[in-house]
């Protein structure tokens, strides 16, 4: 027999395409292998007579088969006679399957074998929770469910619980514990589906309901509505739950048919596919893209908010405290029973204060909220009212003042709703999205990150940690943390400055008027410091006196370093590195200088003992040929006094180009001492991007006489870290034959581009593309926005000296989302840009080249 297999697949598919729902895709998708499975069977010599019983395991026994999914089944014998009798039916049947062209997962078990496997294999015994008769003999599943059924009902629940909860929280640490990643697993991330699937496991395995799935629905699905469900959560939540469930379905189906092949990760660069084919529109205010993430988020927090209530509710019946627990009274309302706070009158009115004091006991306790009181809080949610009186808004306050737990409390309370509720102003920014790569999480779950970073600076030994042990007040580094991006719903661009008004007036509203103009100052200026240390040139004292300037106080410069800090540790794990903790920590110290009252403002001059060993060294000739760099404290800072020596005997010796390399724990320093030319660092990026080594930032110094000392940070392009030594000494030898005139670098930059012709990607349409211009005393800064792609500073470089500008300084930022460039250029007459005209055609000439590697989908 030939079964058209492809074709009842494709008109499920159909279904799918006309917008049918998740549940009635799968449901469809199962009914239509359950009418192959059948008809295979069927044909199968003996099977009329058989005992066999055709079972479905895991999502195809739910009834939630996706277009990608694994087909599992079981074929089941009464007893191991049977299973002798009738292996060759067994046989005949698998065979055929895979004739007819179905990938098919099987087991031959007989009842014996399934109820031995409670005890030995949990993720077994999990698939026949989900066990659903497909064909067959029906009286040796009917013995089958009941065995299984009695298990369950006689086991250790408390056991299987403890077993499946940890199983649960392994998952989570492996793929995300929160509901609100960038890019989650859609399977096994947080709120994913199979946090709906342990909900089933927990009320089944323990004996609560009947396991299999019921003939018109999904088990899922019939769980979610269940009784036992039902009594444990308020009117709506279940109902709420099955829509996400069928969203989510829904998504999972169109990633398995864009991907053609078993695909669970929601990736950032096929999101915008899966939106436009699922038929999200881009309105006014949002991307298409950004609307069904939304969706996406809402589905999850749904599935996620009711896995932890009857995960709480799990543990609180059958996980509670070995031994007796005191119970203790925690003021009039309140108790701490069997290590859980809860109401000491179920039924007892829940003010606002009630819950604050109860967070508070939490905090200091060290104990969890049990189910009693959560699922109180949830059924009176609607109640709770924006923060008003003096009481609520001094218990509010409190937390912030600790030195630990601000967090916690934040996080327990946005998970339960009630944040929203107290201070309306965060309501916008719960699931906010934002599609690019630079941000890991929506804006409320970085925001609660970024307040726990800031607790645990505490702890570092570091100069991070010393500026944040030393802060005057923590509350109000809290608070900073708390409304850093309040105002990004609204705007994103200058959402600092609605931020910064929102903070002031919510502080004034409960009553902390004392921290109000520091916690909006900080908000006002969270990026300031970042921007200034990637962006600008921190041996130039000019850049140190304008950043300072903006501190009326000493400790305003310590909150701003630490929620500095915080802030970009918290955006996601490939953002904060070491150099840009040691961009920061030079660029506070530098400044912290300036603030003190005896801070001297004058320029430095190069110490006495490299003075007396450069004039032991060298003659005078060759010491005032260096004169010029030697006044330049600049330089002096970017260069060690052996790294100087260095310089000088080398141009004494070289033969028109040199190449010095060092390396550091997390950078490799690759120094060109050479003749200045045109085009120079142009040829410099070149080489360097043509051997995989990715600019950090570069610094350009020129001696009176020509003479060219430039300086670049890399990393490797792959693993970002130091280079190896063959790949130091290729950069070497490409350098000098490219600076000869032996190799063409246009060759170079083609042979690495087809090296990664292979490496391609969808561009981020929200990545920003500008040019922007910042005056400088003695320089015209360009700073350059863009897409981080192949050859990308190469290209920028090139074009500038094109317009016959010559580079001093650039800085080299790399965000998930883009690059910024900063360069400080000066004219052929060696003067700052000062006509308008002339400025507009350096931008747009920049601008030409930025859209031209922003359409290019080599990265």
């Amino acid at each position: 027999m030939k079964l058209n297999i492809q074709g009842a697949r494709d008109k499920v598919i159909a279904l799918h395409r006309n917008r049918r729902s998740g549940l009635a895709v799968v449901r469809a998708l199962t009914q239509a292998y359950d009418r192959i499975v059948t008809d295979v069977f069927s044909a199968v010599p003996g099977s009329a007579t058989s005992t066999l019983s055709i079972v479905a395991l895991g999502g195809y026994g739910r009834r939630e088969l996706c277009f990608a999914s694994d087909i599992d089944l079981m074929i089941l014998a009464p007893s191991e006679g049977a299973k002798r009798d009738q292996l060759e039916v067994m046989q005949v049947f698998f065979h055929r399957l895979l004739d007819e062209g179905l990938d098919i997962g099987h087991s031959f078990r007989t009842i014996d074998d399934c109820l031995d496997l409670r005890r030995s294999n949990l993720d077994i015994w999990l698939s026949l929770l989900d066990a659903r008769f497909v064909c067959g003999d029906t009286t040796t599943f009917r013995r089958f469910s009941r065995s299984v059924q009695t298990s369950a009902m006689e086991s250790d629940r408390a056991a299987f619980v403890r077993e499946l909860l940890a199983l649960q929280d392994a998952r989570h640490d492996k793929y995300g514990r929160s509901s609100k990643l960038l890019e989650p697993n859609i399977k096994n991330s947080a709120g994913g589906l199979r946090d709906v699937q342990t909900i089933g496991w927990i009320f089944t395995g323990a004996g609560l309901e009947r396991f299999g799935a019921p003939k018109t629905r999904g088990t899922l699905e019939n769980i979610l509505t269940s009784r036992s469900v039902r009594g444990l959560v308020p009117a709506g939540v279940p109902s709420r739950a099955v829509r996400a469930l069928d969203f989510i379905l829904r998504v999972r189906n169109e990633m398995h048919l864009s991907a053609g092949a078993l695909h669970d990760t929601l990736e950032f660069s096929t999101q915008s596919k899966i939106a436009a084919n699922l038929r999200y529109r881009t309105t006014a205010t949002s991307s298409s893209v950004e609307r069904f993430m939304r969706d996406y988020f809402d589905a999850t927090n749904s599935i996620a908010e009711l896995s932890a209530r009857v995960g709480l509710w799990a543990r609180d019946r059958w996980l509670g405290p070995s031994g007796v627990s005191p119970t203790r009274r925690i003021g009039d309302r309140l108790r701490l029973r069997s290590g859980k706070i809860e109401l000491a009158k179920p039924r007892a009115e829940l003010p606002s204060t009630v819950v604050l004091e109860a967070i508070h006991a939490s905090t200091e306790c060290g104990a969890e909220f049990s189910f009693q009181l959560e699922d109180a809080i949830h059924r009176r949610l609607r109640q709770f009212r924006p923060l008003r009186s003096k009481e609520e808004s001094s218990l509010f306050l409190e937390l912030f003042k600790l030195h630990r737990g601000a967090a916690d409390s934040l996080r327990l309370m946005n998970r339960l709703g009630l944040l929203e509720r107290w201070l309306p102003e965060w309501r916008p920014l719960v699931r906010f999205f934002q599609h690019n790569q630079y941000h890991f999480y929506t804006a409320d779950e970085h925001t609660l990150n970024v307040l726990s970073s800031a607790e645990h600076l505490r702890d570092e030994s570091s100069a991070f940690g010393e500026a944040c042990r030393a802060l005057p007040r923590f509350d109000t580094l809290s608070f900073a943390c708390l409304f850093h991006d309040i105002a990004k719903p609204d705007r994103i661009e200058d959402h600092e400055v609605g931020g910064a008004r929102i903070a002031a007036a919510v502080l004034r509203r409960l009553g902390a008027n004392d921290i109000a103009e520091d916690v909006a100052f900080l908000v006002r200026h969270h990026l300031f410091m970042e921007q200034t240390a990637f962006r600008r040139n921190l041996s130039d004292p000019t850049t140190v006196q304008e950043f300072a300037s903006r501190f009326q106080r000493p400790d305003l410069l310590d909150y701003l370093f630490v929620l500095t800090r915080a802030d970009l540790s918290s955006v996601n794990s490939n953002v904060w590195t070491e150099w840009k903790a040691a961009l920061l920590t030079e660029l506070y110290h530098k400044s912290r200088a300036v603030l003190r009252p005896d801070a001297a403002v004058s320029r430095p001059q190069p110490s006495t003992s490299l003075v007396s060993r450069l004039e032991r060294t060298f003659g005078p000739e060759e010491l005032a040929a260096h004169a010029s760099l030697l006044e330049y404290d600049g330089y002096r800072t970017a260069f060690s006094p052996d790294e100087i020596v260095g310089h000088i005997r080398t141009v004494s010796s070289f033969d028109g180009i040199a190449v010095l390399v060092q390396h550091w724990t997390d950078v490799t320093e690759v120094t060109v001492v050479t003749r200045d030319a045109p085009f120079l660092l142009a040829r410099c990026c070149g080489v360097l991007s043509a051997n995989d080594a990715n600019i950090i930032d570069a610094q350009i110094f020129t001696r009176d006489d020509g003479i060219v000392i430039d300086k670049f940070r890399v990393v490797e392009a792959v693993t970002h870290s130091v280079l190896s030594e063959e790949r130091c000494q290729k950069i070497g030898e490409d350098l000098r034959e490219v600076f000869a005139g032996r190799t063409d670098l246009a060759h170079l930059i083609e042979r690495h581009r087809r090296k990664w012709k292979r490496k391609t990607g969808r561009r981020n349409p929200n990545i920003r593309i500008d040019v922007e211009f910042e005056e400088h005393p003695l320089f015209t800064i360009i700073d350059v926005f863009g897409a981080d792609t192949l050859g990308f500073l190469y290209r920028v470089t090139e074009t500038i000296s094109g317009l016959g500008l010559s580079i001093h300084f650039a800085k080299i930022s790399t965000r998930g989302d883009g690059i910024v460039d900063s360069f400080y250029v000066l004219d052929r007459n060696g003067g700052r840009l000062e006509d308008a005209k002339r400025k507009e055609e350096v931008k747009q000439k920049i601008l030409v080249v930025l859209r031209e590697l922003s359409e290019s989908t080599l990265t």
